[in-house]
């Protein structure tokens, strides 16, 4: 695996985001890509444990404010940057 690689993880066919929904193996990556799926939730602690995530992509999914909760990213310390176009 490169470092590129170890750095980032692809979401497919996803409709909500749950709590808890990351893999333990996976709480180092620091880009997410979820881009081009069904979410149109995302539960308080989809994003606890991840302490590197940077970046997150949720472009061009279902979410609207109604299913995105106000205080969602607090799992994620570090995040960064959130991109959202083409939602809802």
């Amino acid at each position: 695996m490169t470092s590129a690689e170890s750095r980032s993880c692809a979401l497919w066919g996803v409709r909500c985001m749950v709590a808890g929904g990351f893999p333990q193996q996976t709480n180092t990556r620091r880009y997410r890509v979820a881009h081009q799926n069904s979410i149109s939730t995302i539960e308080v602690g989809a994003f606890d444990n991840l302490p590197e995530l940077r970046i997150l992509f949720l472009n061009e999914n279902q979410l609207t404010n109604a299913g995105v909760p106000v205080d969602v990213f607090q799992g994620a310390p570090n995040l960064r940057t959130v991109y959202v176009v083409r939602c809802g």
